[in-house]
């Protein structure tokens, strides 16, 4: 059964698309080439120092920690200074702590207050990306603004993987280093990363926000009152869900393929950017998904088909099979997050977007904080593969929870709608 929204083709979607949302798409697009070169290097480059894979889990966990803890006084924050104040303070503290991952190495107790500040960054720009685009558009063409945010998300993401593969061997040719376990051309390649979350700031300074009045800050509920909702609680627990499994393996992905396959920063690099490719494609076909099975079918449908795919990637018969599972499992899990995006702020009140996101935000993050420890301490005690089994139980759980929860509450969305045209 198709959804009951107004239609729309891409090319007449994207000409309506407002000037905030153009804006927000062009920093984000600048900000995930920092965030994929970046994260595919620092644990490589942190290995190379001689950190071990169980601190990279805490590392990890750290990060993450930092994340959940701090998204309700994130969505506080955003409540009162707004969605541009956020993205800025997100940039600003996002380059602060990258450049302090790399050059305060010698300290693992400094590595992880970076680490902290960073998680810190990651949850303001999650925090405000979907109620900036939800409150950026409408009916119309929401859909596919979430689309083409993933999309280029994904082609930026693509970028700076490939960025990522090709830089440290540059900068290695152009040195004159022949030792590749030499760490100097990893830093180099991750302050250039890094500078590129300076850059992402640009368009949000011309993005326009409506000041808000006390009386709408009012409204802006606070975390108590939007636990009391069954939709918020139930969308925190599928994000539990789905935090859980990907702190598994996630993190650790690089550094899989790098000691169990003993791939090259330059075949890393490629895999990181295939995936992207396959990802943009997917992303894309998403609205169209959408029309002919609605959007929790949709979320259903794709990310159940990703789960047998985990078990081939466990089994690591090889680079290239694992290669082509993890760009068919990459794609399938993570084309419906434009669903999931925009469906969870669809069927909250508008009052609760904000706490609703940092919510999810917190379940998300807490939730692959504790999973990042355990999967490292997996990788070093019980092979590398082995936590990609545990990852594909708890996403059959995650799937389940979904349409068993938000199954009628597309139906109401959906009746809501049609009283609207009426």
């Amino acid at each position: 059964m198709g959804i009951e929204e107004p239609r729309s083709g891409y090319i007449d979607s994207i000409r309506r698309f407002r000037p905030n949302a153009k804006l927000f798409l062009a920093s984000v697009s600048l900000s995930q080439i920092a965030m994929a070169s970046f994260g595919l290097l620092l644990n490589i480059y942190l290995r190379q120092l001689g950190y071990s894979k169980s601190f990279l889990g805490i590392f990890t966990t750290v990060n993450l920690i930092s994340s959940g803890l701090i998204s309700v006084p994130a969505g506080m924050f955003t409540n009162r200074f707004g969605r541009k104040g956020s993205l800025l303070l997100s940039i600003a503290l996002a380059t602060v702590a990258c450049l302090g991952q790399v050059f305060f190495t010698a300290s693992a107790a400094i590595l992880l207050a970076f680490s902290a500040l960073r998680g810190a960054s990651n949850t303001f720009k999650s925090i405000v990306q979907s109620p900036l685009l939800v409150e950026n558009s409408d009916v119309r063409e929401r859909m596919h603004l979430f689309s083409v945010n993933a999309a280029l998300s994904h082609v930026s993401g693509m970028v700076g993987n490939s960025l990522a593969g090709l830089l440290p061997v540059f900068i290695m040719d152009s040195m004159g280093i022949i030792d590749i376990i030499n760490p100097v051309p990893l830093r180099y390649a991750l302050v250039i990363s890094a500078l590129f979350w300076l850059f992402s700031a640009i368009p949000v300074m011309f993005i326009k926000e409506e000041s808000v009045t006390k009386g709408e800050q009012a409204k802006r509920l606070s975390l108590r009152t939007v636990l009391a909702s069954p939709i918020p609680r139930n969308l925190a627990v599928y994000n539990m869900f789905i935090g859980f499994g990907a702190g598994l393996v996630v993190p650790f992905f690089n550094v899989f393929l790098t000691e169990q396959l003993q791939a090259g920063t330059e075949q890393v690099g490629f895999i990181m950017a295939g995936s992207s490719v396959v990802l943009i494609f997917a992303v894309l076909l998403s609205p169209r998904l959408v029309e002919k099975f609605g959007k929790v079918k949709s979320v259903v449908l794709s990310q159940g088909s990703s789960i047998p795919l985990l078990i081939v990637m466990g089994l690591s018969p090889g680079i290239w099979p694992v290669t082509i599972a993890y760009w068919m499992r990459h794609g399938l899990m993570n084309l419906s997050n434009p669903i999931t995006g925009s469906f969870a702020m669809e069927i909250v009140e508008p009052e609760q977007r904000a706490t609703t996101a940092s919510l999810i935000s917190m379940a998300n993050n807490l939730s692959r904080a504790v999973s990042a420890t355990v999967g490292g301490f997996m990788m070093d005690n019980y092979g590398n593969g082995s936590p990609y089994f545990l990852t594909a139980i708890i996403y059959s759980a995650a799937v389940f929870w979904y349409y068993t929860h938000f199954h009628d509450e597309e139906r109401k969305y959906q009746a809501r709608l049609r009283q609207r045209v009426r």
